[in-house]
């Protein structure tokens, strides 16, 4: 077997995720029956067999009591046995009745421990109105469009954080790209990208009364990354440090907070101090460094305070 596709599953209907099948069903000029779909239910119940009865490629569905996304592609990853695995939302699809043609043309390699794609992303503008965006740089921010060589994931160790509530993609390509080499990284080249990532209503990341959860949420993520950076060695673990401290300063300085900031700033304080000598052995140079990259991402989210106090100034009023 070429290629698992492992499919989280949580409430969603199969009107929703019937279009990725029907998208899948009808590739052309790929050996569909190297692929497998498997279906990780998340607490719900599998979907009727007819409905895969008739589709060119193996289809499983496994149930496990409700343990979240993580767990789920965990499950996949334990189950897996094909020589690549890729993780997909269930109600993505592929943008090109050609898509796994290129897909395929890589497969064979062995010279590439991951590949990667460029992608659709839609976006919902706040007047309604959708826009389609592309994806055309390489990131680690997304598993989406990802190709992974099962072998590579398993000597490696490498697992979705369960404990993190989002972010756990982006946590689990951060430890991909800590331990891949960067020649071990290629580009399934297509003349258009192959993958839509679809606008989901009500989603956590984009549902503002939950805005003080993702600011911890994605402060879990960084100190998660943090950790493991510093348990596997990583030379850089420091500025992986300074990163988790200049992105909590740019959320906790945003000119809007939510109720009950104050004590995810009381998290931050703690950390902080115990992380001191970590953080004060950063130069001003990588404290730019890391900072520019935290306003970069935090402007794209609309973070913004021209106001906001300056880093020195806010870090020592927070650890003092």
């Amino acid at each position: 077997m070429m290629l698992d596709i492992i499919m989280p599953h949580y409430t969603e209907d199969w009107s929703i995720v019937k279009p990725y099948f029907d998208m899948l069903s009808c590739q052309k000029c790929a050996d569909l029956s190297q692929i497998r779909v498997r279906i990780v239910h998340d607490g719900v119940k599998a979907f009727p067999k007819s409905y895969f009865s008739k589709m060119p490629f193996q289809v499983l569905q496994d149930c496990l009591p409700h343990g979240g996304v993580s767990a789920a592609r965990n499950h996949g990853i334990e189950k897996a046995d094909a020589k690549w695995i890729t993780f997909c939302d269930c109600d993505d699809m592929f943008n090109s009745p050609y898509a796994m043609k290129f897909i395929f043309e890589v497969l064979g390699t062995d010279d590439y421990d991951m590949l990667w794609n460029e992608f659709v992303m839609e976006n919902k503008e706040t007047d309604g109105s959708m826009n389609l965006q592309v994806n055309r740089k390489f990131n680690m921010v997304w598993t989406h469009n990802k190709y992974y060589r099962l072998d590579f994931i398993r000597e490696h160790g490498l697992r979705f954080n369960e404990s993190l509530y989002m972010s756990e993609d982006s946590a689990f390509n951060a430890i991909v790209n800590l331990e891949i080499a960067h020649e071990r990284i290629g580009h399934i080249k297509s003349p258009m990208p192959l993958y839509i990532w679809t606008f989901r209503e009500g989603s956590v990341t984009l549902d503002k009364s939950r805005l003080l959860l993702n600011m911890e949420g994605h402060f879990d993520r960084n100190v998660y990354v943090y950790n493991e950076f510093v348990r596997r060695n990583y030379k850089d673990a420091n500025l992986m440090a300074g990163r988790t401290l200049t992105d909590a300063y740019v959320n906790l300085t945003r000119k809007e907070l939510p109720e009950g900031w104050e004590h995810f700033r009381q998290r931050v304080r703690e950390w902080a101090i115990e992380n001191r000598t970590v953080l004060r052995s950063l130069t001003n140079d990588e404290m730019q460094r890391v900072l520019k990259a935290s306003k970069t991402e935090s402007e794209a989210a609309r973070f913004l305070n021209p106001d906001r106090p300056g880093l020195v100034e806010w870090y020592k009023a927070l650890v003092k």
